[in-house]
């Protein structure tokens, strides 16, 4: 083999595993604001249906950013009767908050954001969530869809 068709060689597998793993990573992001001249009460909702995989023990996960200092954004992840809440406890700064896990399998599950007080301004965030097979390291198909947004 000339150094060419070598080189051409370990080109294509090294792109063939980059496009392999580039594929394992399924970030969801939903981005949203709560309105200020809503007051305290304002959520928005959304209805999020992770897809049957033929597996058990399915789980939807998510945690929420704040973007705007004051008042702390918390997401609540809802299916029957299990519930899950997860809070950014330090708004504007670069961080998300801790994970919030409902294990509920295949289906729809219910993603209410709220927050803890007023605020002068609109309450930016952006959530990051995933749905997940038993096993962890395989995400389940993913849908989201608003059911009630800036109120």
């Amino acid at each position: 083999m000339n150094d060419k068709t070598l080189k051409g060689f370990f080109m294509g597998a090294a792109a063939g595993i980059a496009v392999m793993y580039g594929g394992v990573s399924f970030a969801h992001t939903q981005s949203g604001s709560l309105l200020a001249a809503s007051g305290a009460g304002a959520t928005d909702v959304y209805q999020v249906t992770c897809e049957d995989d033929a597996t058990s023990g399915g789980y939807l996960e998510a945690r929420i950013k704040d973007f705007t200092a004051g008042s702390m954004m918390s997401l609540q992840l809802v299916k029957g009767s299990k519930a899950a809440n997860g809070t950014d406890t330090v708004p504007a700064d670069a961080n998300f908050g801790g994970w919030a896990k409902v294990f509920g399998g295949a289906g729809a599950y219910y993603m209410v954001v709220d927050r803890n007080g007023t605020s002068a301004a609109n309450d930016l965030y952006t959530i990051e969530y995933h749905c997940h097979s038993s096993n962890p390291a395989y995400h389940a198909g993913t849908q989201i869809a608003p059911l009630s947004t800036g109120q």
